[in-house]
């Protein structure tokens, strides 16, 4: 339990969670105060109307780390990138005249000779 709110702290999932605390609690105030769901769920995700909740999370996701600070003396480590950049994304289908196909030779070979004939099957009389 103790590893799985390290990890969420040291990600920044807590503030991901305080924020859909304060969305909740913006959502229903605005319903209380008597506007329509519609209306309500729009002052709440519009960002013209935040609350004391929101601000904080903001300005705490958006202040540098204590790990971003430059440090004197130390060279600086190369950053392992995880993915390739891409011109265009694998998810997207190939347009019509830029089909990638691989080589023949990545294919199995063909086979030149025929499959062996099975024995014939005794006859249950």
């Amino acid at each position: 339990m103790m590893v799985v709110g390290v990890l969420t702290a040291s990600l920044g999932l807590h503030l991901a969670l305080l924020q859909c605390v304060a969305w909740s609690c913006m959502f229903s105030g605005f319903l209380r105060s008597g506007d329509s769901f519609p209306a309500a769920l729009g002052k709440t995700f519009d960002g013209n109307h935040p609350c004391s909740l929101c601000a904080w999370v903001r300005s705490k996701a958006t202040e540098p780390s204590r790990d971003a600070a430059p440090r004197h003396g130390q060279p600086d480590l190369p950053k392992l990138e995880l993915a390739r950049p891409s011109s265009e994304p694998d998810w997207l289908p190939p347009e019509p005249g830029n089909l990638r196909v691989p080589p023949a030779s990545w294919f199995a070979s063909t086979r030149t000779s025929r499959p062996p004939v099975p024995p014939p099957r005794a006859s249950r009389s």
